[in-house]
């Protein structure tokens, strides 16, 4: 559902599709990383020296499409629960998913694309 793209050394922008690698082949150490989707960046990433191995980095996202569909059948039951017996605190609890991405959207939008170095 979430377009990410990743920022290298803040001029070229590449689109990463799902469960494929990115190879960024053609680019000179240093490298300097950034994820964003449209709204939010996250922090930047650095590679300053050469390996033998390609660098695998991962890139993470509070409202990945596994949180986000279980914070939505999570949120359905609850509802469902608390429309048949009519006991107001499973509201709270039904809204939980809803604020907790809230929160990581709009309150701290440099922690919800995260980049990480998965193997060196």
């Amino acid at each position: 559902m979430l377009k990410l793209y990743v920022l290298v050394n803040d001029m070229h922008l590449y689109q990463l599709k799902e469960q494929e690698p990115l190879v960024l082949d053609e680019h000179d150490l240093p490298l300097k990383l950034v994820a964003k989707n449209g709204f939010h960046f996250s922090k930047a990433k650095h590679i300053t020296k050469q390996t033998a191995d390609a660098v695998l980095i991962g890139i993470g996202c509070e409202a990945d499409n596994g949180r986000l569909w279980g914070g939505i059948i999570f949120s359905a039951i609850f509802f469902t629960i608390f429309f048949v017996t009519r006991f107001y605190p499973l509201l709270l609890f039904a809204n939980l998913p809803l604020a907790y991405l809230f929160y990581k959207f709009f309150l701290k939008p440099n922690e919800f694309l995260t980049i990480e170095v998965l193997k060196k």
